[in-house]
């Protein structure tokens, strides 16, 4: 993890809180990544459901609430529907998660407590992204043809925060806290 002090919250950086699975599921679902990106040849990141942001700054207090509030919250279901994809670059290519009580709870846990210098993304579509970039309809659709059956109940265990370049192509977790379990 890189130590916040060396954070320097350069102009394109912004900070989102991620949510991440157990290792067996990680396993997974990056295994499905790199055959996606095999094909695909997208930008390399790490697997999560983004679950809360954008964040144009982040502090020790702000690290410090994100970790309290993890410790403190157990373990939850996430509930895989279906690949899909988008035109987004962010979407292009995903996992649709269910929008669960529990998700829903774990978000709000977070909006209550850390003020955001923005209005937090209110649209919230929860999604395991398997692609970023932009390439043709068919060639998502074909892929996905081939990907096998998801198992439709993983479970999140751990909260990230990720420093995001946008304009570099760049996601770096900064910290991650496991949930109580």
């Amino acid at each position: 993890m890189l130590k916040l002090n060396s954070i320097k919250n350069k102009k394109n950086d912004i900070f989102w809180i991620w949510c991440q699975f157990s290792d067996t599921d990680m396993k997974f679902l990056e295994n499905l990544k790199s055959k996606v990106n095999s094909i695909l040849k997208g930008p390399k990141f790490e697997i999560h459901l983004s679950l809360i942001g954008p964040f144009f700054k982040m502090d020790s207090s702000k690290i410090l609430e994100i970790k309290q509030i993890a410790k403190c919250s157990f373990n939850i279901p996430a509930i895989l529907l279906k690949y899909n994809y988008s035109s987004n670059k962010y979407t292009s290519l995903f996992i649709d998660v269910l929008k669960t009580k529990e998700l829903f709870n774990l978000r709000n846990k977070f909006i209550k407590a850390i003020p955001s210098s923005t209005n937090y993304d209110q649209k919230f579509e929860p999604h395991i992204s398997l692609f970023y970039g932009t390439t043709e309809t068919y060639k998502k659709t074909q892929l996905i043809s081939q990907l096998p059956n998801i198992d439709s109940k993983f479970v999140i265990n751990k909260i990230c925060i990720a420093l995001i370049d946008e304009k570099l192509d760049q996601w770096k977790i900064i910290e991650k806290v496991e949930l109580n379990k």
